[in-house]
């Protein structure tokens, strides 16, 4: 979905129409909407997970390394190819061995960019289409929030909805994760 898109279905679920059947653009709800916009897909990304890769490459003498400034939580560790578990983490870097000479590859998961005033409408938002149709809800409801004479509410109750069924979905894609303790079986 566009942030253009967006924008339209707000302005639908506002009823924002001019006598002509045209939106009427209101500057108000236009300059709240980007950020608006930006809190609800960042909201959304910690369901519908990002997943971006960062690749290390050792220089002499250092050890540990900072991760990427959208940095949201490790996936996987990945040494010539294969996961691993053989690094460390210390306050949120990567710590790498010194005897250690292998390109390492870190995946995680990631911030979606900051949406500012420089978005086009054709600019897509970062999440998946299906996610992004939550949007409209949560930018809606903020932008009837302040206003004494329309209740918001129906807006915010539809967007928690929506972002708990996506929560589902979510876990159903991934399956559940068990463990089984093989410390104590025997043989």
């Amino acid at each position: 979905m566009t942030l253009g898109e967006g924008k339209r279905k707000v302005y639908m679920l506002l009823d924002e129409w001019s006598s002509g059947g045209e939106i009427a653009k209101d500057k108000d709800i236009e300059l709240k909407m980007i950020p608006f916009f930006d809190t609800a897909q960042k909201r959304v990304a910690k369901v519908e997970r990002l997943v971006s890769t960062k690749v290390i490459k050792r220089k002499d003498g250092k050890t540990v390394y900072a991760m990427p400034d959208d940095f949201a939580g490790l996936v996987n560790v990945w040494r010539d190819g294969t996961p691993t578990k053989r690094y460390r983490w210390m306050a949120g870097k990567l710590v790498i061995p010194e005897t250690e000479t292998a390109e390492v590859t870190v995946e995680y998961y990631r911030i979606p960019e900051t949406l500012d005033e420089n978005m086009s409408d054709d600019d897509e938002f970062e999440i998946s289409d299906e996610a992004a149709e939550l949007l409209p809800f949560y930018v809606a409801a903020q932008n009837l929030l302040p206003d004494l004479m329309i209740d918001y509410t129906p807006y915010l109750l539809e967007w928690e909805k929506m972002l708990q069924e996506l929560e589902r979905r979510q876990a159903q894609r991934c399956g559940s994760v068990g463990f089984v303790n093989t410390f104590y079986r025997r043989g």
